[in-house]
């Protein structure tokens, strides 16, 4: 192993895999108690502001002195970030932080388990959105899957203890960017003019620093806007100790199960294994979510939770078989899975 680039993609979808699990469940737990605190030391705005701008330096870092050691980043003709490719990605950098602010806000509402179990209802999301946006419906068996998806994620809401209706409508609209980042990625950005041809984590690495980068710029005004009317309008006057370090390893374990996603995915043979493995990761955060935060579930709640695993489950399978008119327009995008890690 000479250390290259291609060296990277050489890490097996093993080891992969298990920096991915653990890196989102450490970032959402992190993230999740943070905004419980009852004091409050953090809005949501700010908290996610500080999670795009830890990727965004980290991003920087790994492309100046691992990818593109002697390829200028921001001056030069050659340079990697410019204006058209700033502008292509500003789409998907809106969507980002909206995404990551809805998400950072229903987590003072409603459990980890209720938000990640809606989630899994965006392959309905990309069927609807797909349709009335780009005109385009998958098949019959696709279609198929997506009531049981409904079926188990309304027993979950229907039934869950602690449902909050703000909570739950900031995940659904979280739900939707995320969803429309994809279909906007996919149909409208031309990976083709980035450089890192052969290399897809690496030219993913650049992309993300670009929609992160840009993300921060869009949210810093507002966080700044929302710590300032916070603190003069607190009751406590007394300083609050912000705990620097739990924000520090949600943010970097953000960044890291990023890469790690897409490490997965270029090391395994199949979107579908990708898309399986995603399911899994829900999975475990939710179960791991319940144990750490004490949460108390019914029955039907946790049948809803099952019902909806296996939806997506199905959803995956029926994704990956192609019809013979050559359809496929409901398969789900997974080139930005980690940019909204909502």
């Amino acid at each position: 192993m000479k250390g290259t680039p291609h060296s990277f993609l050489k890490a097996t979808p093993l080891i992969a895999l298990v920096c991915w699990y653990g890196a989102e469940c450490m970032q959402n737990i992190m993230n999740k108690s943070l905004m419980q605190n009852p004091k409050h030391f953090l809005g949501s705005l700010a908290l996610a502001s500080t999670n795009t701008l830890v990727a965004a330096l980290l991003d920087l870092v790994a492309i100046k002195f691992y990818f593109f050691p002697t390829v200028p980043v921001f001056t030069g003709p050659t340079r990697l970030v410019n204006r058209a490719r700033v502008t292509e990605l500003f789409v998907v950098s809106i969507a980002m932080f909206l995404g990551k602010n809805l998400t950072m806000a229903a987590f003072q509402y409603i459990p980890l388990s209720l938000s990640n179990t809606i989630k899994m209802t965006q392959p309905v999301f990309t069927v609807a959105l797909g349709y009335f946006w780009l005109g385009k419906l998958p098949s019959g068996r696709v279609l198929l899957t997506l009531p049981i998806i409904l079926l188990g994620a309304a027993l979950v809401v229907s039934t869950d203890l602690s449902f909050n209706f703000v909570g739950f409508f900031a995940i659904f609209l979280a739900t939707c960017m995320a969803t429309g980042q994809n279909l906007y990625f996919k149909n409208s950005v031309r990976l083709e003019t980035y450089p890192g041809q052969g290399r897809m984590v690496a030219r993913m690495v650049l992309v993300h620093m670009i929609i992160a980068a840009t993300a921060f710029v869009l949210s810093f005004p507002p966080a700044l806007i929302e710590e300032t009317r916070r603190h003069q309008f607190s009751e406590q006057h007394q300083p609050v100790q912000i705990p620097f370090f739990q924000i520090l390893v949600g943010s970097v374990m953000n960044w890291f199960g990023s890469v790690a996603a897409y490490v997965f995915l270029a090391t395994v043979d199949t979107a579908l294994t990708h898309n399986i493995a995603k399911i899994g990761q829900r999975l475990m955060l939710i179960i791991i979510s319940i144990i750490i935060f004490h949460r108390s579930v019914t029955f039907w709640n946790t049948f809803g939770i099952v019902i909806a695993l296996f939806g997506v489950f199905l959803y995956s399978l029926a994704s990956k078989h192609k019809p013979k008119g050559g359809g496929g327009g409901g398969r789900e995008v997974l080139p930005t899975q980690g940019a909204h890690r909502v």
